[in-house]
């Protein structure tokens, strides 16, 4: 068995392994502390997340959120007088596709009058993609 030299940590002498005071000056030898045993925290755990993939957001001040509130009579009343210049589009919150017709002139006629079968058709859609049919 390997025996450790202790000393004393008030004078340094070599003190016994049964010593309880140092034989040279006589300071109370305290026994070795034993080392506090450390105990590993388990790692959090977290709840997993939860998904709202099929959540619908719903406009309160418009009770039927599927239907756009523009009108469709004002639709085809800009398309009619302003159709080439895009007001429609405008109206219906397309800012990008009115400010092609505007430069183009309903994308030279074409457009303008593809536009009016979605407008009678019910598939003219607002800037959210609703309908607009009322």
């Amino acid at each position: 068995m390997i025996k450790i030299a202790k000393y004393c940590p008030n004078c340094g002498a070599p003190i016994t392994s049964d010593g309880k005071f140092c034989e040279s000056c006589g300071t109370p030898i305290e026994p070795p502390q034993q080392p506090q045993p450390v105990y590993a925290q388990p790692p959090p755990v977290y709840a997993q997340p939860q998904s709202n993939y099929n959540q619908r957001y719903v406009n309160e001040n418009y009770p039927n959120s599927d239907v756009s509130p523009k009108s469709q009579g004002v639709l085809i009343i800009l398309w009619f007088f302003g159709g080439y210049l895009g007001l429609h589009h405008f109206y219906a919150g397309k800012i990008g596709m009115g400010f092609l017709y505007l430069c183009t002139g309903g994308l030279f006629g074409i457009g303008w009058l593809i536009d009016i079968c979605a407008v009678v058709g019910g598939t003219f859609t607002d800037e959210f993609g609703r309908p607009i049919v009322n």
